[in-house]
């Protein structure tokens, strides 16, 4: 059998049933690991503030902030890799050819661990210098170093991670991924409540503490991740030779995919280091309420990231079928979904700010600054709503054009001019920062919405991973596939 043939694979993951029929089980089907996922990874930070916070010291706590807020820039720059990934990945499984959904996943990890390994060494490296061009200075610049060594030690297994996840969720699997993750925090919890405080043999580490539990987390995660795509929990299994079967033919798709989503993380990571850079200027109370307050609000955006997730895995495969209007309808109805969800979140945010903010034990005027950040972040549920679904929806369909312009629309024109406007010349100080991201959210909504309704993402849709080569590239030799 050639590689361009049909070939069936039973799973336990099952494959998915493309019709309109079955739209709203397989939305559910997707989202809801995704979103159990989600809330997973985006607690091994969470666990690490809430616990240090336990230690009842504000310039800790702004330690943990700093270095969180710069893994998150570096995270950025992986996510190009993940919608390349998840969009080819997606057309083959469309297209019932899993032969090609191999070769797109192991290209994906091995570009993974390129990335990873030069982020890995790098950043461990240039640290002290990072933080002075940050103006971090004095004992949280102290308490932020060995911490940050330590996590982007480990990036690399976080890259991998993530875009072997992606190739999963592509294949239409949320469940495997899901089910790491929570084997990730469980092991982040485990080790920070020993090392932070010290408890029975173990000695009490602190900041440094969290960052040996998150560490070691990251690095059994990206090992399972990637174990798990040679089993059949992945939907299609990697084989020996798949991983001894290099081309570059691959890469350039995955690449020609990615390059468009790479230049949109760069311009989020200028906003976002720019935004950061002003909040550094408020002092250590406004870095560590942002912290708080992002670490909250990032748990709030997980029914729309989960909704986004299966918006991007339908549209690319549904693409990968053949059927457009079934693409847009599971863009259109994950945002409502989503939309719908969130709103409920929001409410919640603003009627237990307080609640959310205690869990951190902050000092009273850290604890007043989350909590009139939140209140700005529950107005921002829908449109982050809309714009995950959609967004992710046109990444699944390989349009990453539209979201690189949605990007510089929302971060460059909108949100910081507007931070600068109303942080420094109507002295709002941090709550003028996160409104400033409010207007970004609802532009960013606005215009991805127009983008979805034009239809122009019909025509520039990744084109399917029926076009890569069946014949393998390895040291100019033909490999049979078969």
């Amino acid at each position: 059998m050639s590689a361009s043939e049909t070939i069936a694979e039973p799973s336990p993951a099952g494959p998915l049933i493309l019709n309109e029929k079955n739209l709203g089980r397989n939305i559910f089907k997707l989202a809801g690991p995704a979103i159990l996922e989600n809330l997973s990874h985006s607690l091994v930070f969470f666990v690490d503030f809430v616990m240090i916070g336990g230690l009842g010291s504000t310039t800790a706590l702004s330690a943990v902030s700093v270095s969180g807020n710069l893994y998150f820039v570096w995270m950025i720059l992986s996510i190009p890799l993940a919608i390349g990934v998840t969009a080819l990945v997606a057309h083959g499984i469309g297209a019932r050819n899993h032969d090609q959904a191999r070769r797109v996943a192991w290209h994906g990890v091995l570009l993974g661990l390129l990335f990873g390994g030069i982020v890995s060494i790098s950043v461990a490296i240039l640290v002290p210098q990072i933080l002075d061009a940050m103006g971090i200075v004095g004992e949280t610049r102290a308490l932020a170093i060995p911490y940050e060594r330590l996590i982007f030690g480990a990036f690399v297994f976080d890259a991998l991670m993530f875009v072997a996840s992606a190739a999963m969720r592509g294949a239409g699997n949320t469940r495997t991924p899901m089910l790491i993750i929570a084997i990730v925090n469980a092991i982040n919890i485990l080790l920070d409540w020993l090392l932070i405080f010290g408890h029975g043999p173990f000695p009490r580490l602190g900041v440094t503490g969290a960052g040996i539990g998150t560490a070691v987390a990251m690095t059994a995660g990206g090992v399972l991740m990637v174990l798990a795509l040679f089993t059949r929990y992945s939907v299609f299994t990697l084989r020996l030779r798949d991983i001894t079967a290099f081309s570059w033919s691959v890469i350039r798709k995955i690449l020609r995919i990615a390059m468009p989503s790479f230049l949109e993380n760069c311009f989020i990571i200028l906003g976002y280091v720019t935004c950061l850079r002003i909040i550094t200027s408020l002092g250590d109370a406004a870095i560590a309420a942002n912290g708080i307050a992002v670490r909250i609000e990032s748990l709030s955006f997980l029914p729309g990231l989960g909704f986004g997730v299966a918006a991007s895995t339908l549209s690319g495969q549904s693409l990968g079928a053949g059927d457009a209007r079934l693409a847009e309808k599971s863009m259109k109805r994950t945002a409502v979904f989503g939309a719908f969800l969130m709103s409920i979140v929001g409410l919640m945010l603003a009627l237990f700010p307080g609640s959310f903010a205690d869990l951190f034990h902050a000092q009273p005027s850290v604890r007043s600054l989350v909590v009139a950040c939140l209140l700005v972040g529950a107005l921002e549920q829908v449109p982050l709503a809309i714009f995950f679904s959609l967004g992710y929806g046109l990444r699944g369909s390989g349009d990453t054009v539209s979201a690189m312009l949605v990007t510089v629309l929302g971060m460059i024109i909108v949100r910081v001019p507007c931070a600068f406007a109303l942080v420094f010349w109507l002295k709002w100080g941090l709550v003028g920062m996160w409104t400033a991201g409010l207007l970004d959210w609802i532009a960013r909504a606005l215009f991805v919405y127009n983008r979805v309704q034009r239809g122009s993402w019909r025509k520039s849709a990744a084109p399917s991973v029926q076009a890569l080569p069946v014949v393998a590239e390895l040291e100019g030799r033909a490999i049979d596939d078969v």
